[in-house]
């Protein structure tokens, strides 16, 4: 397993952040702290060494990494789901799992 991988709390951040364009709401997602959103945007932006959004008054824009990131992570988050779904059990008979 490659061992260079960022937090995935700081994934998940950028993920809500990104679909958002708001640190608030996604901060609100997560139940954390605007500026917790902040800080794990920071530890990614340090990590990949580029920034990952651009900030214009109120608005908040992806960069071109930050655009070509979010589809690999989206599609991460969507494997994890299936991953975690596999070991959810029907609500018919708590033996027999949906994988």
């Amino acid at each position: 397993m490659n061992r260079s991988l960022p937090p995935l709390y700081a994934l998940r951040a950028f993920e809500a952040a990104a679909r958002h364009l708001s640190f608030t709401r996604a901060a609100d997602e997560l139940a954390i702290t605007q500026s917790a959103v902040s800080r794990h945007i920071r530890t990614l932006e340090d990590h990949f060494a580029c920034r990952l959004f651009e900030r214009g008054g109120r608005a908040l824009h992806l960069t071109e990494p930050a655009s070509l990131l979010l589809p690999g992570i989206r599609e991460g988050f969507e494997s994890l789901e299936r991953a975690c779904a596999c070991l959810l059990y029907t609500s018919d008979a708590a033996d027999d799992l949906l994988c």
